[in-house]
Order: structure tokens, then sequence, then C-alpha cells
């Protein structure tokens, strides 16, 4: 860990400041690699997704989006920190991404404030854009403010051990996601291939109830496809599954 790394975590979640601005002053670079771990959060903990390769290679920004209060945050931003630094060349996410992974709505509000790009690419591998970082946390107070500031349900996953937003939430067990999701998605939907895979990487991971929905939500596809091909609407068909499942019927 560099020096204006170990400064940022020491401070930790307190307002002391000085030792980061003395160093920031003494020409350490706010964009540089702050920190090149050995290993994600994720790996040890059975999460679905942990990968053994990934590390926790991290700039300033990112550290402190980790350990530090707004403060640390805003010092950073004012002393140049790049808050859309591409998630690339082996930093696995975004700062918005990184604050969505981790569930801070403080966070992600406060990016948003100082123009992070809501809509960001994902790193190549094992990454995810910021609203399937906060799918796959489960978290849809920060789901819907991203879609308010530009998310789209639709958007495209890493190339290599990606995620769509549905199905990281699928994955994760987050039904209630999943549900909100799919409302977002309307009238559209998400492909009968999206959910397939959705409902796979749920059944895996014994998320049943999920499951359940997923099935419902690939008949509804389904009745819908064979209605168009015969030119009839389906959606009271669909809305009449959905009303029921959510009335226990």
């Amino acid at each position: 860990m560099s020096a204006l790394g170990y400064a940022i975590y020491a401070n930790g979640c307190g307002n002391d400041y000085d030792m980061v601005r003395i160093l920031l002053e003494a020409g350490g670079d706010p964009n540089s690699i702050a920190r090149i771990g050995d290993a994600d959060s994720n790996v040890g903990t059975g999460g679905p997704v942990a990968n053994p390769k990934n590390t926790k290679t991290a700039t300033p920004l990112m550290l402190a989006i980790e350990h530090n209060d707004i403060g640390m945050l805003e010092l950073l931003i004012e002393r140049g920190a790049d808050v859309n630094k591409p998630a690339s060349q082996g930093i696995r996410y975004t700062p918005l991404q990184l604050a969505c992974k981790l569930g801070s709505l403080a966070k992600v509000e406060f990016l948003l404030q100082r123009g992070a790009d809501v809509r960001a690419g994902p790193s190549l591998a094992y990454g995810g854009t910021a609203l399937q970082m906060a799918a796959q946390a489960g978290n849809i107070k920060i789901a819907q403010l991203l879609l308010d500031n530009g998310a789209t349900v639709h958007e495209a996953p890493s190339k290599a051990h990606g995620r769509t937003a549905f199905e990281g939430a699928a994955e994760m067990g987050w039904i209630t996601m999943l549900e909100f999701l799919w409302d977002r998605a309307c009238p559209r939907g998400f492909e009968q291939a999206e959910l397939e895979r959705a409902r796979k990487f749920a059944g895996k991971q014994g998320h049943g109830g999920c499951v359940q929905y997923i099935d419902l939500l690939i008949i509804i596809v389904g009745a819908r496809r064979r209605d168009s091909v015969q030119g009839r609407g389906n959606e009271r068909f669909a809305d009449k599954i959905i009303v029921d499942r959510r009335a226990g019927h």
C-alpha cells in the first residue's frame, strides 16, 4: 500500500485529514494505485461471484469509499481525484460502481452530485455497472436512484463472468430486487435467455423462491411471444400472474 493509501486507510472514519493533505501537497497523486491486494472481499465467503484471481487494486478514492466518510471523498476530489476513473488496467470498479457494491447510499448520492457516470461500462471480467452492483447488493433505494439518473436495466455485463442486473439479483437471492427490476423493465421485460440464465444462477445457490418467481416470468415471456405471433396482446395475462403471486394465490 502506498503512503497516501495507508494514510487514508489509517484515518478510518475519523475527521483528521492532516496527513492526507500533507501527502497530497507533497505531490501525492490522487489517481495513483494506492493498494494492490491479494484477493477480493468475496473470496472465502462462499459468494457466488467470488474470483480467486480478483485483486483489491484500488485508487485513493476507492480506499476512501471503503473506509472513510464523505469528507475524505470530498478532499480527494477537490485535489483532483477522478470520479470517473474507468474500471480497467487492474481496477475492478469505478468509484460509483464500488459505492453501489458496498451499498452506501450516501456515497452514491455524493458521487452522483460530483458528476459520476451512472452508465460507465464494467471491467472486462468480474465487474459490473453501477446498477448491476446495486442489484447484487439488493439495495432498491440505490437502484432506483441510479435509474432516475439514467441507468437502464438492460446494460451489458462484463464479458467474462459478468451478470446482468437481473441475473446478479437472482444469484444473490434478492427476490424483491427481481420484482423491482421486472417492473422497471416492462413492457419490454427481459429476454427468455436472460431469464433462464438467472434461473440457473438462483437454482445453483439454492434460492427456491427466486426460481419459482422466474419460472412465472418465463411463462409470461413465452405467452407474450405466442400472442405476438398470433397478433394478440398479453399484458392482462402477465399482470394477472404477477398480481396473483403477490397476493399469495
